[in-house]
């Protein structure tokens, strides 16, 4: 997340003051993550997670233009928090879900070396966009990256309920990770 320490530096607060921010950050993404994304994302689906999870990163995008001081970096840290914290998890499901049975281990390998490359090459984007025009600007662009996901989420997965189906219905999700007794270490 840079664009949190980006706005505090930006606004002169303290590097105190700006690692403040990016804890606050994280401890509502964990609390919300923790508590909330893995029971939505379950119950209700994909899209249920992925619709207020971009919204909200698009509000907080557009309100770093108004972030004057420590307390409106503090709430618009809040609404980061909230927004990533929903869709905790939300890259891992839609990879399991849409992994090959029989080429499981390699597309999850190559789907997590495509969102690493996002995950690297996002922060730096978002500050060349800040050095060749404004921090506002750069905002706003994000803002716009999240409604155009945000669109995607309403008109492109599939996968929404309404209803959890019981208990005795619900599939249980295979294992990812290889279990050692299925390849003992010779002794």
């Amino acid at each position: 997340m840079v664009a949190l320490p980006l706005r505090g530096h930006h606004i002169g607060l303290s590097k105190l003051g700006i690692g403040a921010s990016v804890a606050w950050y994280r401890a509502c993404d964990a609390t919300v993550t923790t508590i909330a994304a893995g029971h939505i994302m379950d119950k209700y689906g994909l899209k249920a997670a992925a619709i207020p999870s971009m919204l909200l990163m698009g509000i907080a995008f557009s309100l770093l233009s108004v972030v004057k001081g420590s307390w409106s970096l503090a709430a618009v840290a809040l609404v980061f928090g909230v927004g990533n914290g929903f869709c905790g998890g939300i890259l891992n499901a839609f990879a399991t879900g849409l992994a090959p049975k029989n080429a499981r281990t390699q597309f999850l390998g190559l789907w997590k070396t495509v969102t690493s490359i996002g995950g690297i090459c996002v922060p730096p984007f978002f500050g060349m966009v800040s050095d060749a025009s404004n921090l506002d600007l750069a905002g706003y662009f994000a803002s716009g990256a999240a409604l155009c996901t945000l669109l995607w989420a309403v008109f492109v997965v599939q996968d929404v309920s309404k209803e959890a189906p019981p208990d005795s219905e619900v599939p249980q999700r295979e294992q990812i990770s290889v279990s050692l007794a299925h390849n003992p270490s010779p002794a």
